[in-house]
């Protein structure tokens, strides 16, 4: 009978190009290359055999990365370029977090990349642009609507006047 053994470290993505791929808040695509080093806790190993065998890794893996996954979802596009340090502090906390009922301990996160598909500017744009194009319209609409009630109070005007003259 074989026992896990303590690990120094999981490689939750792996160095070769494999990468965890998440969604923004917004809806957006986000690769995640990350490697999380954890240790297997001594006193537990002998239950860490007896629910998953020799095939922790690959639960760790799963969950770990659905972990991830539910973690990049509650940022915004641009808090992945100007939150990273905080971004980061906040996945390592949920993978401990995860690695706690699996009898592992989270020691460090080496995050190495954080990056939108090369499509993502494209996509991006597109949507400022259709933004834009919505309250360019809805400016457009209400600017007309100003001017027809300018010309409407104009001619009220212009007609009380008339009235005034007509009557001295």
């Amino acid at each position: 009978m074989q026992h896990p053994r303590p690990s120094p470290t999981f490689i939750v993505c792996s160095a070769n190009g494999a990468v965890v791929s998440a969604f923004t808040n917004q809806g957006n695509t986000l690769n995640i290359a990350c490697t999380i080093y954890f240790r297997l806790k001594p006193e537990k190993l002998y239950e860490l055999y007896n629910n998953y065998k020799q095939n922790y890794m690959g639960t760790f893996s799963k969950q770990l990365t659905a972990a991830i996954k539910n973690k990049a979802a509650m940022y915004k596009n641009e808090d992945y370029y100007v939150k990273r340090e905080e971004i980061k502090k906040a996945l390592f906390i949920v993978c401990q977090d995860t690695l706690l009922p699996l009898f592992a301990e989270g020691v460090y996160l080496m995050l190495r990349e954080m990056e939108f598909p090369e499509n993502i500017d494209q996509s991006l744009i597109e949507k400022v642009t259709k933004k834009e194009g919505v309250n360019t319209q809805t400016y457009l609409q209400q600017r007309d609507l100003l001017l027809s009630a300018i010309k409407v109070i104009t001619a009220e005007g212009q007609q009380n006047i008339t009235q005034i003259l007509a009557k001295s």
